[in-house]
């Protein structure tokens, strides 16, 4: 029987206690508790599991600060506990969790986690759940849509059919944050991609079409809608596992947080037409700091976000794009 809110508030100072000493001499430990609350530490992370009574075979999510997933089994000190558990885990080298004022925050975060009404929860929409820490956490909850890191890999995997893409890890910058998604040797493209008719894409700062070393830079544009079959497991199964494609393409998707089985991963879609792409030229429309009096932006603006209409803008496919690069 899970143990009662008020009853786990016992526990607040020992978990507490255990997980700051666990982070401290950096062993790999495990405690248990009440029968069914598992605290762990490891280098890589520290945080709760508990017995997972859903039905999801696989769940992943995570944020910089925290995770949740499902393990089949735990290993413990004395040996694998079969599961299936869902975890919750924090990594200690970006939860400073010797902090007392941090640490203080995770614990009551883990006290949640296993509060039995969140519990209960977890089994039939751990989705909502993750939201839910996340936000008590400090996390505004923001995941990259699912056909937005789709349109990246459709066009990773285009042009890596096309001898464009050669190195998978330092071309493919996107989902690392880059202002721009690819940077070939001949030119960059920022990939945009909507659920919704429109021709229309949101250009999310004053730097996002700014050309990269004068390189040529082009917008991709993907449309979709949340029918059809094309989805990120349709596109790795056309890579064998373990070969190099996959092997690449994957560590680019888990830098997002995005595995098998995920969530994400299988969410499906249709493509309504096919990829467009648009020169960032003179003629393209865009905020610069040349439409400022001063040839600057303003002062204290730390960011443009601004909307650009594409009816009646020229645009080419994939086969003119390849003849120009």
């Amino acid at each position: 029987m899970p143990l009662t809110f008020e009853e786990l508030e016992d526990y607040r100072n020992e978990f507490a206690y255990r997980i700051q000493l666990g982070v401290q001499d950096g062993t790999t430990r495990t405690w248990e508790f009440a029968n069914d609350i598992y605290l762990f530490c490891n280098i890589n992370a520290a945080g709760a599991a508990i017995p997972y009574a859903g039905n999801s075979r696989n769940f992943v999510r995570r944020l910089k600060s925290f995770s949740l997933k499902i393990e089949q089994e735990l290993l413990t000190e004395n040996g694998v506990v079969p599961g299936p558990f869902i975890t919750f885990s924090a990594d200690p080298s970006e939860v400073n969790l010797l902090d007392d004022l941090k640490a203080g925050a995770f614990i009551d975060l883990i006290l949640r986690f296993v509060d039995p009404d969140m519990r209960q929860h977890f089994s039939t929409d751990p989705e909502s759940c993750f939201k839910a820490l996340a936000e008590l956490f400090g996390n505004k909850y923001s995941e990259v849509p699912a056909y937005s890191l789709l349109a990246e890999l459709q066009l990773a995997e285009m042009l890596m059919q096309h001898g464009k893409l050669t190195d998978v890890n330092a071309q493919w910058l996107g989902v690392e944050g880059n202002v721009h998604d690819f940077e070939l040797d001949t030119c960059s493209i920022e990939v945009k991609s909507t659920k919704n008719r429109a021709d229309e894409l949101v250009v999310s700062s004053q730097y996002q079409l700014r050309k990269t070393n004068n390189k040529p830079l082009y917008v991709a544009f993907f449309k979709y809608e949340f029918t059809g079959n094309e989805s990120i497991e349709s596109v790795m199964s056309n890579h064998a596992q373990n070969t190099p494609e996959y092997v690449a393409l994957m560590a680019k998707l888990s830098e997002k947080g995005i595995e098998p089985g995920d969530i994400q991963w299988q969410q499906r879609f249709h493509q309504i037409q096919e990829v467009r792409f648009y020169e960032v030229d003179a003629n393209f429309p865009k905020i610069t700091e040349n439409d400022f009096t001063t040839g600057q932006f303003p002062k204290g603006i730390d960011k443009i976000v601004y909307h650009v209409n594409l009816n009646n803008i020229n645009y080419i496919t994939l086969a003119d794009l390849l003849q120009r690069i």
